[in-house]
């Protein structure tokens, strides 16, 4: 079938940044959605809720994403060379700015892929 969502479960983050905790990604991910949204959604984040669902009979507590089909691709696909000219045919500056900008508002300090 064709993919509708993405599921970011809450357990399993291996990760921990000085003030953030492994297990807060999914409220982040929600978080970030709804300030987008009360921006004028520049960044373009899709709609992002938190969500429970079940695999193997396990509730599994995280935020579901809309997923996008048309998404120019992942993160690591794009490495962005120092040249504006080159960046700018793979991401426009106003698409990089309007990131960067959400990253700022949320402190956003994972920009990746994953």
């Amino acid at each position: 079938g064709n993919k509708v969502a993405v599921f970011k479960p809450s357990l399993g983050e291996a990760f921990e940044r000085y003030g953030f905790r492994a297990g807060e990604g999914a409220i982040r991910e929600e978080a970030v959605y709804l300030v987008d949204r009360l921006c004028g959604q520049q960044a373009r984040v899709p709609v992002t809720t938190g969500a429970t669902i079940e695999v193997d009979g396990e509730s599994l507590e995280g935020a579901v994403q809309f997923f996008l089909d048309d998404a120019a691709g992942f993160a690591e696909d794009f490495s962005m060379g120092k040249d504006l000219a080159q960046a700018v045919k793979k991401v426009s500056q106003a698409d990089a700015e309007a990131l960067a900008l959400l990253d700022l508002r949320v402190f956003n300090t994972d920009r990746h892929g994953g």
